[in-house]
This record gives structure tokens, sequence and C-alpha cells, in this order.
């Protein structure tokens, strides 16, 4: 009888630090996304995670919640790398939208585009004069360096 009640006391703080998990995940998001998470995108998300990291009986699965956990910080380690790279230094916090990400991505290769363009018509107007073949081949030749 003693081993039963340990056993559930045990299942609950389990399940307890995964409601802790969430709650810290969902305070994170808060701080970086205006958009707070609902309750109900919380429990979609539970929804999606409580096969993974439970058992048949409902009780968690530790070495499976752990991986889950390992995979989530691979995450949160390089996310931010690959949005500060794709939007030219503009974001880099994990919780963005991505569609705010891929705008921003979408502005910086514009941006790029622009730039480049302006500095090839320097590169044309500073290179004498610019005629038909000569142009294109300055374009080429100015291409092969990008």
């Amino acid at each position: 009888m003693l081993m039963c009640a340990i056993c559930q006391i045990t299942e609950l703080l389990k399940k307890l630090v995964l409601i802790i998990l969430w709650i810290l995940i969902s305070l994170h998001s808060q701080k970086v996304n205006s958009n707070n998470m609902s309750q109900k995108q919380v429990n979609e998300a539970w929804a999606f995670f409580k096969p993974l990291v439970t058992k048949r009986d409902g009780s968690i699965n530790l070495t499976q919640l752990k991986k889950e956990l390992a995979d989530f910080k691979h995450l949160l380690d390089n996310v931010p790398d690959v949005y500060y790279h794709v939007t030219g230094g503009s974001f880099s916090k994990v919780n963005y939208d991505a569609i705010v990400v891929i705008s921003e991505a979408e502005r910086d290769r514009e941006r790029s585009a622009k730039q480049f363009l302006e500095d090839f018509v320097s590169d044309l107007e500073n290179s004498g004069t610019v005629t038909g073949k000569k142009v294109l081949e300055q374009i080429k030749a100015y291409a092969k360096e990008y």
C-alpha cells in the first residue's frame, strides 16, 4: 500500500516538473513574442508532446522527456544563429513567428540587391564610356565576382 502511494506521488511529481517546464517555456515566449501563448496554444502543444513523453498508462516517460528537451535545447541553441544570418542581423530570438523572420529576410535580400545594383552602377559610371557590348561584358565580369 505504501509503495503504491510512493509511486503515485512520484508520478505526480514528474507531471508537476513537466507543467513547470511548460510554464517556463510560456514565460520565455512572453518575453520575446508579443503574441503571448493562449491556453488553446498551450493545449495544442501538450497534445503534440503528450504522446511523445508519456507511457501508455499516462505516466511521464522520463527518458523520452529528456530526449525531447535535448532536441528543444538544440533548437534554442541553433535557431538564433540562423535567424540572425537570414535577417542580416535584425533578429536572433527563437520565438519570432515565422512570417516575421521571413519578411525581414526578404527585406534584407532586397536591401542587398539594391546595394549590389547601386555599387554596379557606380562602378560602371567610374569605368568610363558605357555602351552596348561593353555593358554586357562588365555585367558578366561583375556577376562573376559575386
